[in-house]
């Protein structure tokens, strides 16, 4: 069985059904489809993957995500450094791995399992959101329980990658039922910014500032003006990794 094929058993056991009824709401004629695809004997096609995403309200991190970031529930985390880049091993990745200490923790924001906010119908203000059952939760607890949090947030032009309004869309969610653990969050948060440079895009890190108690816990990474490529898997610059480090302390 390959991970693909356990994540679909683990779906269709997490809904309670057999393989026959879970073949049915797909469109499969025999439950033998199912078997085959669990067991990795078969691949599901993109039309039918397709029609399980929205037939189970589940999105592709749920089927294709990284398993090896799951949330542990720890005690006493000096701080945590979460990465909302999509690359692997880019110069997000490289800040939080170098940085961190032996109590400390990082969270890359892509592997976690967290629904956006799609097909929703607004039930987190009314009741109980729908999604809870994911890595949501759990994730805003463990920031809560830190001493300290760092965003690492790369910058496209002056937007803000697509992981981090899926974070800023769901905390809504919770911290309308937590509004002391909103304010705790804010006062312990920090924020890196990576973009190209403050001349070409001067005020779009006030788009930051209810995210952190004030402006002085924002460090701008200037690329260009560093001359660091997009594509650059690390920092090699002693000094802005000393300027990085007093910003941290």
């Amino acid at each position: 069985m390959n991970d693909f094929g356990k994540k679909i058993k683990k779906i269709r056991k997490d809904k309670g059904l057999t393989q026959q009824q879970f073949a049915d709401s797909l469109g499969y004629a025999h439950k033998s489809t199912i078997n085959k695809i669990e067991s990795g004997i078969e691949n599901m096609s993109y039309q039918k993957i397709l029609v399980l995403i929205k037939k189970y309200m589940l999105t592709a991190e749920d089927l294709f995500g990284d398993d090896n970031n799951k949330i542990e529930l720890k005690e006493n985390i000096n701080k945590i450094f979460v990465s909302f880049s999509g690359r692997v091993g880019g110069i997000s990745d490289f800040v939080a791995n170098n940085f961190k200490k032996e109590d400390d923790q990082i969270y890359f924001y892509r592997n976690l399992n967290i629904h956006s906010c799609s097909l929703c119908q607004y039930e987190c203000f009314y009741n109980k959101c729908p999604y809870e059952n994911d890595d949501s939760v759990l994730f805003f607890e463990m920031l809560n329980k830190s001493k300290e949090v760092v965003f690492i947030i790369p910058m496209y032009c002056s937007n803000a990658p697509s992981l981090f309004y899926k974070f800023s869309e769901r905390s809504q969610a919770y911290f309308n039922k937590n509004e002391e653990n909103y304010k705790n969050i804010k006062s312990k948060t920090k924020i890196i910014l990576i973009f190209g440079s403050n001349d070409e895009y001067p005020s779009f890190s006030k788009n930051f500032y209810d995210f952190v108690e004030n402006q002085s816990k924002i460090f701008l990474l200037e690329r260009h003006k560093l001359n660091i490529k997009r594509e650059a898997e690390k920092i090699t610059d002693m000094a802005l990794l000393n300027k990085i480090s007093k910003f941290l302390d």
